[in-house]
């Protein structure tokens, strides 16, 4: 009987064989396509990638305020000049104060004319604030307040 039964299961293995070979065979042509269709999405998505600037290109305001002697020399710094600037740029006293790395206080003093006007790097710092847009500076405040958060420190004053 030993032969019958080898007979039996070769026929069996056999059938098996073919019926899974008659499904997997379009499953692989499947998979296949679906891998080339994969791989040209991918190129096509690097290619968009390299088209269009990183959210750092975009924006090249650096989180340091600095102006050359020469504008600093020039510049006429008045209370009036200082208020007009803010409002220019459409910010607070206080994100004045923090994109310049002093106090509110001090902001309102120099608005109001009533202490002396900012020197060495405060003065850069406002010099420099003069040639940013009001996005520019919305974005130069936001990566001071992303620092200040990830440094822990409080928000605001």
């Amino acid at each position: 009987m030993g032969k019958f039964e080898d007979a039996v299961r070769a026929e069996v293995l056999r059938l098996v064989r073919r019926e899974l070979r008659q499904q997997l065979v379009p499953l692989a042509k499947a998979v296949r396509e679906l891998r080339r269709t994969l791989s040209q999405t991918q190129k096509e998505l690097a290619q968009l990638g390299k088209r269009v600037p990183k959210p750092e290109e975009a924006a090249p305001v650096s989180p340091t305020l600095d102006a050359t002697e020469e504008e600093i020399a020039k510049f006429r710094m008045s209370a009036d000049t200082i208020r007009v600037l803010r409002r220019r740029l459409g910010i607070t006293q206080v994100e004045l104060a923090t994109l310049a790395g002093v106090t509110r206080r001090a902001v309102k003093l120099w608005e109001r004319g009533a202490t002396t006007r900012p020197r060495g790097k405060t003065r850069s710092a406002i010099v420099a604030l003069r040639k940013l847009s009001r996005e520019q500076a919305v974005r130069l405040l936001a990566a001071h307040q992303s620092e200040a958060v990830s440094a822990g420190a409080p928000r605001g004053e």
